[in-house]
Parts: C-alpha cells; structure tokens; sequence
C-alpha cells in the first residue's frame, strides 16, 4: 500500500517539474537573469557560528565525483574519519573524536539521522543528490540540534535561476561491474524554475583481495557485495515578486545492497534494502526593510528492511523562524520547530509515537568592525525525559596586518547533546525508558592567516579544542540480552590544521590543499572492576587522519592528485589489538570539450593508485586499484 503511496507522489512531483518547463524552451540558452534579493546563499544558520570551524570541499572536485558517496568523498577529501565496513559498504563518520550518532546530516535543515538508529549511513547518500555541501565541526546543538554533538554536515540543493532550457547527461563505467548514470534538467522564468535529477548505479563489487584470516593468506574473489541504488531529485521555485519564494523539493532514494561478509565468513549471504523519501516544502519573505521570515515543512519516511526484517519510521516536522536586522549591527533570530514521529519495529512490540519541540534564540553583534561575537540558545522538549538546554558564545577577531595579509583569531564555548534514540528506549528485551541524554561540555580556539599577494594566494587555520561528553550511551550485555546505559565518560583532545596554496597562471590556477586531524578520544570511566578501557583510545577512532592534494587546471583540463592518511584504529575498547594505519591515493583527470553548441566533460579516475592493501574496518576487504570511466554531454554548471 504504501509503497503505492510513494509511486503516486514521486510521478505526481515529477510531472510537477516537467510540467513548468515548455514555457522556458523558447528562451535563450545562455540568458541568466539577475538573481532576486530574497535568494538566501550558503547555510542560513552558519552566520551564526561564530568562532566555529567550517569546511567546504572544492565544488570543481565535488563536481567530478557526483557518481561518489558523501562517504567517499570525506575519506577522500578531508581529515574526517568514515568507518568503512567493505568496499562501497555502509559507511559511519568519527568527528572530532566522537562516534556515529553523535554527528547530525542535515539535508536543507532537516536532520536526517534515523530516529531508531540514531546515525545515518553516508555511503547511501551520492553526491548527485546535492548541490551544496558544507562541513561544521564541533558542538552545533544550539544551532541544529540533538545529534550535532560532534559535528554537522549540510547538503543543500539551491535554483540556479537560469532562463532557458537546460540538460545534461553523465555516463561511467567502471571496475568490478561498476555503472552510473545521472539526468538533469532545468530550466524556467523569472519566477517559475523547475529542475529534477535522475540517477542510477550497479556496482557488482567482485575485486579480488587477499584473505587473510585464512591459512596460506589465499587471493580470493569478494562475494555477495553487490550494490545497486537509484534516485529522483525534482525541484519547483516560485517566486511572485522580489520579496517571496516558495520551493517544493523532492528526493526518493532507492537502495539495495548485498552486505559484504568478513573475511572469516565469506559463506554468509545476508542482504539489505533501503527506501528513503523525503518532501519538504519551503517559504521565505523579506518583512520589513532588514527582516525575514522563514518557514518550511517536511515528511520523511525511512524504511529498512534485512534479510526480510522490515522496520520503517515516518517524520512530520515542521519549522517557523524570524531573522531581523537591526542598524546592520546586530542580527537575531528566533523560531522554533515541531517534530511527530512514528516507527513501525518489530521489536519494539507496537507502534511508537514521539512529538519533539525545539524553541531556539540566535543572536550575532559586530561591536566593532574586526570584531564579532555570537550568543545562541536552544531547549528540546521530548516527553518523558528532561532534554538538557544548549547554549554557546562565540567569538571572532580579524586583523589586517598589511594589504596582503588578514589574521583571524575565533574562540567558542558550548554545550551540545543527544537525545536517546527509540532503539536505546523501546528496543524489547533491553529497552531503557530511563536513559538519559548525552551531554557535552566544548571549548575550542582557532587562529587563521592569509596572504592575498599578486597571483598568489596562501592560507593557514589551526584549531584547537577539547570536548567532555558525560552520559555517554553504550550497549552493554545483561545476562542474555544487551542494553543501553549511560556508562562512559570520555575526554576528546585535538588539534586540526587545514592548509591552501593557489597561484593563477595563464589560462587557469595551479593549487595545493591539506588536512590534519588529531583526535585522543579517551575513555576515563572504566565499565566495571575488570575492565581495562579507562584511559584507552576509543574504538576505531584514529588518533592521527591527514589528507593532501595537489590540482591543476588549465585551458580546460583539470588534474588531481590526492592522498590521505589513517592511523591505527583499535578494534576492542581495552586497545589489546589494532589495525594497521594506511595510505590510500588517488588520480583524477578531465577535460571540458566545446562541440558547436555541445559541452562535453570527459574524466578518468584511478582509485587506489599504489594498490594499498589495508582495512579500514576489521576482517572486511577492500578493493586495490581500480578505474573509473565517463562523459558528461549538455549543459555542464
């Protein structure tokens, strides 16, 4: 039935779009129309982080690897840790020294962290999907909520406002039985714009590896690792005059995989699907002559089912907030939003319902023009339980030491938390309908310096921080069944530095990027008498991650090199074992063709290119060198 549901909203969204396109054919390709004042660019909130670390990855990168994860892409491009069970398995990210669930998703603002699991898989969630990507690290609870305790992650899609028609196609194969294709189109008036995407991957995942949990380490073919994914992206943006603007955006994502079996286990045959549908609908005024008024309203279902096991969760929520500027010095906002879930789990022997209420104020004051300062609040309500109140000040100094040279210096101090999920309440046996939130205490300084002299540019930024987490959630084993308490106390301590070279040459620019991240996540609280995980590095979080990459781009050809770093990981929390650290390398080549009225895009990516044998994720394989292949043909943006 439901099922049924989804195919009637996605034809209906789908025809939506298709629908708002002939009025556009007849106008000229390349006419762009002067973008409205009510457009709202980048992370609505982010200006209020002040003192805050953000990162955003190269859009001409992000635009090569659309047929790649949000996975993938940290790994590959940053110093952020994903926790990889196989080659193009489920994928968990470690920030700042934190575990999975304690790092928010946030999809155009909507959080998308299953409720019952409390995490999302980022290997399920392909960057052909967003046009925008934006990277938090540190406490954002006061800005976005439960989860954000360790980081945030934002995927926003935005309206180019082109008039005109436009169309793309991408197209690449790959090894191992790889494929991916992707479809967009776009296109509109000064005040209707309609754009939707399509794409599709089939993945066999048969590369050959070394198995080393048995005798004589024999080369083995991988077995039942097979992925195969598809996914709609329709969009409509109206806008009935310069001060309004209305979207309906869209995006089902279809996902079937086998799940990859350790190396110890390659007999085992289990199998996943995944079903996500997410509607959101999107309102914005200018009020007055410095204010403006934002609404939004989303359903999210998410369905899950393993080895015939189905559980599914469905999400209402809906949002109101009111930014005002006042003399252009000092900006606030305040909102609120409301969240009603239900979940159909077997295990949870019912359907359970939960309604979640955030209030928010926010507030950012330049007192004088070097100097910023930010002060933000945040009280979740949830039944049951008292959800503690996060707020966070923040700071932020600029210097111009000559014409050429800025120096900035930020400091921020926080609270975050994370509300229990429905698996760590209701999940029969071992349900604790008493467990209380994950609280963290944050302090972080980060001093920055740029150089903008001639063709050359130059800039640095360290941050340092330290954050306390008390009540942490774990699953421990109670007779013959587990169960959640708030049983660690951990201290994270760590240092990210974040570097870019780029000098312009004739024709193009030629640049050079890094990452570092140290992150001693310790555990000081021991789990019983026996224990020896106090004062032991968490598991499968690396004390050292490090990521470089060097680009050329010139006359319409780009070349990347790129390389990163993982340091030992510890698979059992007293650290009596470890993985070994690794490098993983990569080479990226692609040139933009001009064909009368056709743009094209060729590319070849080398993954793996030393061929490193490693694990990233205990006894589970992963692949070495391997190739991908493709052409885009249309309207490259």
């Amino acid at each position: 039935m439901f099922f049924c549901i989804k195919k009637a909203v996605l034809s209906a969204a789908l025809m939506a779009c298709i629908y708002t396109l002939p009025e556009s054919w007849a106008q000229k390709a390349d006419s762009v129309r002067t973008l409205h004042e009510v457009t709202v660019r980048g992370i609505p909130e982010s200006k209020f982080a002040v003192g805050a670390a953000v990162w955003q990855p190269d859009s001409a990168i992000v635009s090569r690897l659309a047929s790649a994860s949000l996975s993938d892409l940290l790994m590959r491009q940053s110093a952020v840790y994903m926790r990889e069970y196989g080659g193009g398995m489920m994928g968990t990210i470690s920030m700042r020294g934190t575990g999975p669930s304690q790092t928010a998703l946030l999809w155009n603002g909507i959080n998308l962290n299953h409720p019952s699991l409390g995490l999302i898989d980022f290997s399920i969630i392909p960057l052909a999907a967003g046009s925008r990507l934006l990277v938090q690290p540190g406490s954002g609870s006061s800005l976005y909520g439960s989860d954000a305790l360790g980081g945030t992650v934002h995927i926003r899609t935005d309206s180019e406002w082109q008039e005109g028609f436009q169309a793309n196609l991408q197209q690449e194969f790959g090894s191992f039985g790889r494929y991916f294709t992707r479809l967009q189109a776009g296109g509109g008036s000064e005040k209707w714009q309609a754009q939707t995407g399509f794409y599709r991957l089939q993945q066999q995942n048969d590369f050959p590896f070394r198995n080393v949990a048995k005798a004589g380490v024999p080369t083995e073919r991988q077995q039942n690792a097979a992925v195969h994914y598809w996914g709609l992206t329709p969009e409509i943006y109206f806008r009935p005059d310069n001060r309004r603007q209305l979207s309906l955006k869209t995006w089902y994502h279809d996902h079937f995989r086998q799940v990859q079996p350790t190396m110890a286990a390659q007999e085992v045959r289990d199998e996943q699907q995944d079903a996500n549908l997410r509607l959101m609908a999107d309102y914005e005024q200018l009020t007055g002559t410095h204010g403006v008024f934002r609404a939004k309203t989303a359903f999210i279902f998410d369905e899950i089912i393993f080895n015939g096991d189905r559980s599914a969760t469905w999400r209402y929520w809906t949002q109101a907030r009111h930014e005002q500027n006042w003399n252009n010095r000092l900006t606030t906002e305040i909102g609120g939003n409301v969240q009603h879930t239900r979940a159909d789990v077997r295990a949870y022997r019912g359907d359970i319902t939960e309604l979640r209420t955030d209030w928010f104020a926010l507030s950012r004051l330049q007192i004088h023009p070097n100097v910023l300062l930010s002060a933000t609040i945040r009280q979740t309500i949830v039944p049951g339980f008292s959800a503690p109140i996060a707020p966070a000040l923040g700071s932020q100094w600029q210097r111009k030491i000559t014409d050429s040279q800025l120096l900035t210096w930020k400091l921020q101090a926080s609270k975050g938390y994370r509300v229990p999920t429905l698996n760590d309440r209701f999940w029969q046996p071992g349900g604790n309908p008493d467990i209380r939130p994950e609280r963290s205490y944050n302090a972080e300084t980060s001093l920055g310096w740029q150089l903008h002299k001639g063709s050359n540019r130059l800039q640095i930024n360290s941050t340092a921080f330290r954050m306390w987490v008390q009540d942490w959630i774990l699953w421990l084993p109670r007779g013959s069944f587990w169960s959640p308490e708030n049983a660690r106390e951990v201290r994270v301590t760590g240092l990210e530095i974040n570097g870019l070279y780029r000098r312009l040459i004739t024709g193009g620019y030629w640049e050079l990027r890094g990452h570092y991240a140290l992150n001693q996540s310790l555990n000081l609280q021991p789990l019983s008498d026996n224990d020896r995980s106090a004062g032991k590095q968490l598991p499968y979080t690396p004390l050292h991650r490090a990521q470089a990459s060097s680009a050329i781009v010139w006359k319409g050809w780009l070349l990347q090199a790129d390389a990163n770093y993982t340091g030992t990981r510890y698979p059992t929390a007293d650290n009596e074992t470890s993985l070994k650290p690794f490098w993983i390398s990569n080479l990226l080549v692609s040139k933009d063709l001009q064909i009368k009225k056709i743009q094209a895009q060729a590319l070849l990516r080398v993954n793996n290119l030393l061929n490193a044998d490693y694990q990233n994720f205990q006894l589970r394989a992963m692949p070495g060198r391997h190739f991908q292949a493709g052409i885009t043909i249309g309207s490259v943006r």
